[in-house]
């Protein structure tokens, strides 16, 4: 999902709680907190030797304080967050956005959101792992690597 079509996604219903859920994890619980929000560019070559630049965003999601109760974040909470972060840092609107995520039971990692619904009091927005790929082979579409 581009960072553009969150915006977007979010502002159309700024009451709804926001939910994430991890693929095989389940959902991070309530109280989470919106860390960080980073525009990353990257630089790669690939195992076939081609050169690669790719820009990306990423929410980074930390557990709240066991000691006090938990807030909801909010899509409206969420929306003046981001639109902070965007005064700042220009943000990559039409580039992917992902979310990094850890705690003691889980290890920290970056997830691809691959979706997000509406229910009737929330918005679930769905978290799948990422996984390493030969990019020459996924380029050729077939299982020889470079």
């Amino acid at each position: 999902m581009k960072t553009s079509q969150l915006f977007q996604t979010l502002a159309s219903n700024q009451s709804l709680e926001l939910h994430f859920n991890i693929q095989g994890h389940g959902n991070i619980a309530p109280g989470f907190h919106l860390t960080e929000v980073k525009n990353v560019s990257i630089q790669s070559v690939d195992c076939g030797g081609k050169s690669h630049e790719e820009k990306e965003v990423i929410l980074q999601l930390m557990d709240g304080n066991p000691e006090k109760p938990a807030e909801i974040l909010t899509a409206a909470k969420a929306t003046s967050i981001l639109k902070k972060v965007q005064e700042k840092l220009n943000l990559f609107s039409e580039e992917q956005v992902f979310v990094e995520y850890g705690n003691l039971e889980l290890n920290f990692a970056k997830y691809a959101v691959s979706k997000i619904e509406q229910t009737e009091t929330s918005w679930q927005v769905s978290l799948s792992p990422l996984h390493s790929q030969c990019k020459p082979r996924v380029a050729a579409q077939q299982n020889a690597c470079c």
